[in-house]
């Protein structure tokens, strides 16, 4: 233990005497830097036209808000996405990527039909207050203002939908995940989707997101260079940033186009961009078995 303390120091401080800056460690290629800004352009456009949409009449409110709620935080992990490879922390990225594939997903399931999105929608936003109404933890206070909340939410729904959400909350067990029992995982969702290669990337994301050492070693540039510090590879920041901007651009698309937005046109000649950059995120998985 004091062998391998005593060398991390000693890499430490080679570190410090080499004068390795710990800044400017953004080496991805530019056009997948640029490309990455632009889906965060398009993702703030989509929201503002729904915003737009919205003044006149919302007609599904509920279903809306929680594609709000996912709206932004996966912008927020795109963001994070380009700082953590702008500090050489591209490594951990499979991790969050894993995380946006997930909330695709909640996008994909709410969007999927307009029968069922308000009450997927309630789901999604009330979980919460299911998980509280039924925990021993809770306290009285927090179960009382819970139960406000899902009145509230019940008296948006239509009378069929507050029937089924009343089903949810007050009936159904609670499953592993928000979408239980329609669906059992992501896995279960994947395979409704019928879409090969999210099922690959996903499988490939959750490697990391479980500390295996293949999805922990794919994107670093050397993976047999065992060490903690921030690392400059393009090839992984490419994939990093390429699979970040592929996400996104997809969800905000479904999104956009549940909500009655014109997005055809832009959403094709992004796409094709993408396909023009996918190689770069080809490159930094085909070096690694």
């Amino acid at each position: 233990m004091f062998v391998s303390l005593f060398n991390y120091i000693k890499h430490l401080f080679k570190k410090i005497s080499q004068g390795k800056s710990m800044k400017n460690l953004l080496v991805a290629s530019p056009e997948v830097i640029i490309f990455h800004s632009k889906i965060q352009d398009f993702c703030i456009a989509v929201n503002r036209e729904i915003s737009e949409i919205d003044k006149n009449k919302r007609t599904y409110p509920t279903a809306g808000d929680a594609l709000l709620r996912m709206s932004v935080d996966m912008l927020a992990l795109h963001r994070s996405i380009y700082s953590l490879c702008s500090n050489g922390w591209s490594q951990v990225c499979p991790i969050i990527l894993r995380t946006m594939l997930e909330l695709h997903l909640s996008v994909l399931i709410i969007t999927r039909n307009t029968e069922d999105c308000e009450y997927f929608g309630f789901k999604y936003l009330y979980r919460i207050h299911k998980e509280i109404l039924i925990s021993s933890k809770s306290s009285e206070e927090g179960k009382k203002e819970s139960r406000r909340k899902i009145d509230e939410g019940l008296v948006k729904l239509s009378p069929p939908t507050q029937g089924r959400a009343k089903e949810f909350i007050f009936l159904q067990k609670m499953g592993g995940y928000w979408y239980c029992p329609e669906y059992s995982n992501p896995k279960n969702i994947l395979e409704s989707i019928n879409n090969p290669s999210a099922k690959d990337l996903y499988d490939t994301l959750s490697s990391a997101t479980h500390g295996g050492v293949l999805g922990l070693s794919i994107f670093k540039g050397q993976p047999d260079d065992i060490h903690p510090d921030p690392r400059a590879d393009t090839f992984s920041q490419n994939a990093a940033l390429s699979y970040s901007s592929r996400i996104l651009l997809e969800s905000s698309y479904a999104r956009g186009i549940f909500e009655g937005c014109n997005l055809q046109v832009r959403f094709e000649d992004l796409f094709n961009e993408y396909l023009s950059l996918k190689k770069f995120s080809k490159e930094a998985i085909s070096r690694h078995p």
